[in-house]
């Protein structure tokens, strides 16, 4: 390889994307579902879906899979991010797509979708008031026996989560879930804290946050806090839910 430039390394490796591009999506063929045609032109098991002629030379598909040495070979060459506009390839086990900026999220206020890395521009300007940053974190919320629950998104040091405050009146608790919305994959453990407290009682709960915005917020990522605590922790006119909000990083 000593003997190849960077250019004419670069120059190969690419001639080698582009003969095994799938004849429907262009990115390297992926998948051990892959398929031939009686030509020889391969394309992901996915994108042959309701097809019934080869795209690239109108014949059939034919029942021979690809030998599994060039399985493995597709599975050791890099693929393009599955995310729209994202023009960066991956290797197969990368977390990029996880955690891609690019990955669609959904918005917790309006549902609107949007990409992750454009999340916090959007919540500024279209629901400020839920808007929260490293220099002013939420330290009340209404009172959840009465509005049922409450939605705040955070930017803390670059990075994004929702919190979802919500009243559960079956299990009598309150529980406040956290989302966090990637910008590519984190470089740093993220730890929520909440405190309550009062003259007489202080109720402190720490978790350190899961980042893979798959996570399920009902098992984890997740603070609960009996209902019969919450009197507890109301400002003097009763309205609110008093606490102290720190987002922290290692």
């Amino acid at each position: 390889m000593e003997d190849f430039t960077p250019e004419q390394l670069r120059s190969m490796f690419q001639k080698m994307l582009e003969i095994t591009a799938c004849a429907v999506c262009l990115e390297t063929v992926t998948g051990s579902d892959a398929v031939l045609c009686v030509n020889e032109h391969m394309l992901c098991g996915r994108c042959k879906q309701d097809l019934a002629q080869c795209p690239t030379c109108s014949q059939q598909f034919c029942a021979v899979k690809p030998q599994r040495t060039l399985v493995q070979v597709l599975g050791t060459l890099p693929h393009r991010c599955c995310h729209n506009n994202c023009n960066q390839y991956i290797s197969k086990d990368t977390d990029h797509e996880t955690y891609c900026g690019w990955r669609p999220t959904q918005c917790k206020v309006c549902d609107e979708t949007v990409p992750g890395k454009d999340i916090y521009d959007h919540v500024v300007k279209n629901h400020y008031n839920y808007c929260f940053d490293t220099d002013y974190l939420p330290s009340k919320y209404p009172d959840g026996n009465k509005i049922g629950s409450f939605t705040a998104f955070f930017k803390v040091s670059g990075h994004t989560l929702w919190e979802k405050t919500k009243h559960d009146p079956l299990k009598h608790v309150l529980t406040m879930s956290y989302h966090y919305v990637p910008n590519g994959v984190p470089n740093c453990d993220i730890f929520v804290e909440k405190e309550f407290k009062s003259t007489s009682t202080i109720f402190k709960s720490k978790f350190q946050l899961n980042p893979n915005p798959e996570t399920d917020t009902q098992q984890e990522n997740i603070i609960t806090i009996p209902k019969f605590m919450l009197s507890k922790f109301m400002s003097e006119d009763g309205k609110d839910l008093v606490c102290t909000t720190n987002v922290t990083f290692d």
